[in-house]
């Protein structure tokens, strides 16, 4: 299922066990990520988070070295893997594993730009168990949006004009 990333942002986050984050905005990325990890804790105190890119699959595919964490490590822990993705060759990997078994834990996988008609998207954009977000540059408005609730939060006072030269100086 699709979300958009304000819903992630305000914890809306399904009770599903898969997440697809991808997009050229890495920034948001990351941020959805943290996100996930945060709402993950609200229901497990004690969670391992596992870090997998494309290579380590070079010494085992991804079945096997995913059924590692399937199971709560030695003090009932959760696991949460995150799986960089560089390439698109283990998609069809990822979906077969992911449409036969049940996870007992929780994936995320990130990746860069993925085109529509990428399996592992159509995937994630179709499953009920699944959710997926696109992570795109920001716009114009939520740039200023972003420059202004940070200079609140830090109790700085500026103006709009000020606001809209910041976001012009300011890359996304």
């Amino acid at each position: 299922m699709i979300i958009k990333y304000l819903s992630l942002k305000k914890l809306e986050i399904p009770d599903v066990n898969s997440f697809l984050f991808y997009g050229e905005n890495t920034g948001r990325i990351e941020d959805c990520i943290d996100m996930t990890i945060k709402f993950i804790k609200k229901k497990y105190e004690n969670l391992n988070v596992v870090n997998i890119s494309n290579e380590d699959l070079k010494t085992s595919n991804f079945q096997s070295l995913i059924s590692n964490y399937n199971n709560p490590d030695l003090f009932g822990n959760k696991n949460i893997v995150i799986f960089s993705m560089i390439d698109q060759k283990t998609s069809k990997e990822i979906t077969k594993y992911l449409a036969n078994e049940s996870l007992s834990f929780y994936l995320i996988c990130k990746s860069d730009q993925l085109k529509k008609t990428s399996a592992l998207r159509r995937f994630f954009e179709n499953s009920d168990r699944s959710v997926t977000v696109a992570c795109y540059e920001e716009t114009e408005l939520e740039k200023n949006a972003l420059i202004r609730n940070t200079l609140l939060s830090e109790e700085i006072k500026i103006n709009e004009n000020e606001i809209s030269q910041l976001s012009n100086v300011l890359s996304n």
